[in-house]
């Protein structure tokens, strides 16, 4: 949650405070979160968010969400999680697109926003889950699938419909990899990780050993802090896995 100061910065913007922030907790994929969708998330944190600050939900003018992997299901994510929050309706949400900087790149709409006036309070959030990427077929099935339901709205010859059926193969009816297809880069054909390390490697000159190194130790400094009950306060646990977790501890 981000919000404006009565005073005003030399430059003459308004000036920018950080209110509060939450999450949930990271997990593997298919795992403890996997019956969740991302804005059933997003709108967790943001219920536990409004709980924590002293604020009117009707002041909170703008919120901006973003996700790595877009949602054909849910196309706004902020808007439906703001819904599904019980938040006021009043508030407009919009949601953007940007791979691993999404977050970023709404935290800097989000500034703009209020350095410029046009909002005084706005909620940041971004949510994926990797366990919920749409399953899309292959681009031939989808034309076969879009051709027989335009087929639908006009009249088709026997002829023209015996030549749908015979255009498909078994092959069309395997799907593609969930992951792959929402998160690959269609220009390049890279997924984001293989992008980050070509840059590493090309621009950079960052020996691969060099990033491991790195990822190992952020992983490690992360687990020792969670286990030092350094996220306790920002931790939003979803409501069916606080239920696991008891049933667990009970054992």
């Amino acid at each position: 949650m981000l919000r404006t100061l009565t005073r005003q910065r030399p430059d003459g913007k308004n000036s920018v405070v950080l209110i509060d922030g939450l999450r949930t907790p990271f997990v593997k994929s298919n795992g403890k979160i996997a019956f969740c969708k991302p804005h059933e998330l997003l709108s967790q944190c943001l219920r536990a968010l409004m709980n924590r600050i002293d604020m009117d939900p009707a002041n909170i003018d703008y919120a901006v969400g973003s996700i790595c992997a877009e949602d054909t299901v849910n196309a706004n994510l902020m808007r439906q999680a703001i819904l599904h929050a019980e938040l006021p309706s009043t508030i407009h949400g919009v949601s953007l697109t940007n791979a691993c900087i999404g977050g970023l790149s709404a935290t800097t709409m989000a500034i703009n926003a209020i350095e410029t006036g046009r909002c005084g309070a706005v909620i940041v959030g971004s949510s994926d889950l990797a366990s919920a990427l749409p399953v899309r077929y292959t681009e031939p099935m989808e034309v076969l699938i879009r051709s027989a339901f335009n087929g639908m709205n006009r009249s088709l010859t026997s002829e023209m419909k015996l030549n749908i059926i015979n255009a498909l193969k078994p092959h069309h009816f395997s799907p593609d990899h969930p992951y792959e297809a929402g998160l690959r880069e269609r220009t390049t054909g890279y997924l984001p990780g293989q992008h980050i390390d070509i840059e590493n490697a090309r621009k950079w000159k960052i020996p691969r050993e060099t990033l491991d190194e790195f990822t190992l130790a952020s992983h490690l400094n992360a687990g020792n802090a969670w286990e030092r009950g350094y996220f306790n306060d920002h931790i939003v646990f979803p409501k069916s896995l606080k239920k696991l977790m008891v049933r667990m501890s009970k054992k």
